[in-house]
């Protein structure tokens, strides 16, 4: 055993000795109040590191030690001296609580469509400039870095958002029975798409969807063109003519200052003037 580990629990009695138990001692003159059971408690927590590093007691949290100290009633000891006032130290439950903190969990769990469905709802509620791959893990709970292994950059995820959205327009159109319903139908639900995202009109009008990963929702309003005779490249020329004309009426109608109130007839004129545009085109491509 070494030396240290000898000399410390002795010295440690003599302290505890010196400071409760020797009336005379100066160090109970000076201390008024509830200072000695401070002190009794000091004393019998500060030897403990000294006792860990010797190797003579295992580690003990402070209020596994001073604090039932404190809290014992001191009974059978001898009377204060006059003009001493003896104060018994209170019991904190919240000194001797011992119970370890959880562990913080596990991060959440983010793949792309989460990324992607997170990335819109940014840009809905703060605008195409505050989707920042920072704001993004912010949102989404994760850090930044993170989203790294998901998404390369920033403009995958704008590329990724485009196509959500378009997909998002074409996955409920209805059937119709002749291709100008088709044609019809599929502009009026794209507006209707792009109107409920205005942010995200400017994202849509400078970045190209990707036709082949759209193509497939497509497919209904194509057939309705090659049941009238109408040829596949045609087809596709007039669907995207009208999905031309249908973003960038809707990028005219948004344009406006957003802290600006939306005001009913202005709405109203331009329903009319995209039903009568609409028309006009679908007409011009009849053979």
């Amino acid at each position: 055993m070494p030396p240290i580990a000898v000399a410390v629990p002795i010295l440690w009695l003599a302290w505890l000795v010196l400071t409760e138990w020797v009336p005379t001692h100066p160090l109970n003159d000076l201390a008024p109040g509830n200072l000695r059971p401070r002190l009794l408690a000091a004393a019998i927590n500060y030897p403990f590191p000294l006792l860990i590093a010797a190797g003579v007691a295992p580690h003990r949290p402070w209020s596994s030690i001073a604090a039932p100290a404190l809290c014992v009633q001191r009974l059978g000891r001898r009377p204060a001296r006059p003009g001493h006032v003896r104060h018994d130290a209170g019991c904190h439950a919240e000194r001797m609580n011992d119970t370890p903190r959880r562990r913080p969990g596990r991060p959440p769990q983010v793949g792309a469509d989460q990324i992607v469905a997170a990335a819109i709802g940014l840009i809905d509620d703060d605008g195409l400039d505050a989707l920042t791959m920072r704001a993004l893990g912010s949102r989404l709970g994760v850090a930044a870095m993170s989203l790294y292994r998901h998404v390369p950059h920033r403009d995958a995820v704008l590329a990724a958002v485009v196509n959500r959205l378009v997909a998002t327009a074409l996955a409920d159109l209805e059937p119709r029975e002749s291709w100008p319903e088709a044609a019809t139908g599929f502009a009026e639900a794209y507006r209707a798409m792009l109107l409920s995202h205005p942010n995200a009109v400017p994202l849509l009008a400078t970045h190209p969807v990707d036709v082949e990963a759209v193509a497939p929702l497509l497919a209904g309003v194509l057939d309705r063109f090659a049941a009238d005779g109408i040829a596949r490249e045609d087809a596709l020329i007039a669907v995207q003519s009208l999905g031309v004309y249908t973003l960038g009426h809707a990028l005219a109608q948004v344009g406006s200052p957003p802290e600006a109130p939306a005001d009913p007839a202005a709405a109203e004129y331009y329903d009319r003037w995209f039903a009568a545009g609409l028309r006009a085109m679908v007409k011009g491509f009849q053979p």
